[in-house]
């Protein structure tokens, strides 16, 4: 069976509706492989760190015709949210990814998300994804131990080593999901130690940006008073 796997698309990172899947697959097998995998794909970024129980509806199918109606139905009741959700967070993300870029270019070094112009892979993102997904990464001036009082100063997004979400989730990679890897690989692969990875979730725009606002401020507050305390000393 594996042997007859051609083509095998990780899109977790990516919303599910992207040119490269439709061109990658038949259009006969489109109702069956996109509605099948991609609905599943909707369901787990949405639910990934939440473990809902929308991707649950999908086992019920090994029992029967009946079983496989009430898949269908409950898969169906909540499609309609699902889609716009999905297609809603690109344009939250996007929101977010651009006020880093606009207003606070002194506190951040730099901003990693497709949708931008300075994304260093831009025309490859413009080929391959309809929308650009949900996560973006940003890197403070400042260091680790600014980023990790970042951390500590958010209010309204949640701070957590996973991804995929109805709420906005918050990452320090460098003291979290790569801490235990050494410094000088870290460095080759780009995880510098102000980098900071966001999940965007559905939050209004301008709730996320003003908590992340807020917790910048305190961050660039703690460098400030670092760099004083270490000129006295």
């Amino acid at each position: 069976m594996l042997a007859a796997v051609l083509k095998a698309l990780d899109q977790m990172f990516t919303p599910p509706f992207r040119a490269v899947l439709i061109k990658a697959i038949g259009l006969a097998l489109i109702l069956i492989v996109v509605i099948g995998i991609c609905l599943h794909r909707l369901l787990l970024w949405l639910t990934q760190h939440g473990e809902g129980l929308a991707e649950n509806a999908l086992g019920s199918s090994s029992h029967g015709p009946l079983g496989i109606l009430a898949s269908i139905l409950s898969i169906a009741a909540g499609l309609g949210i699902v889609v716009g959700a999905v297609l809603l967070m690109p344009a939250i993300t996007s929101l977010v990814a651009s006020f880093f870029v606009d207003d606070i270019a002194l506190e951040v070094e730099r901003v990693h998300y497709p949708g931008l112009r300075s994304f260093s892979q831009r025309a490859l993102a413009e080929r391959q994804h309809a929308a650009h997904g949900g996560m973006l990464a940003f890197e403070i001036k400042a260091g680790s131990e600014a980023a990790i009082t970042l951390m500590n100063s958010v209010k309204l997004c949640s701070l957590a080593e996973n991804l995929g979400a109805v709420e906005t989730l918050i990452t320090h990679p460098v003291s979290m999901t790569h801490g235990d890897v050494p410094v000088e690989r870290r460095r080759e692969v780009g995880i510098t130690d102000g980098l900071i990875r966001l999940s965007v979730g559905l939050e209004a725009p301008e709730d996320i940006i003003a908590d992340l606002n807020q917790a910048l401020s305190a961050a660039t507050k703690f460098a400030v008073r670092r760099t004083l305390c270490a000129t006295v000393l």
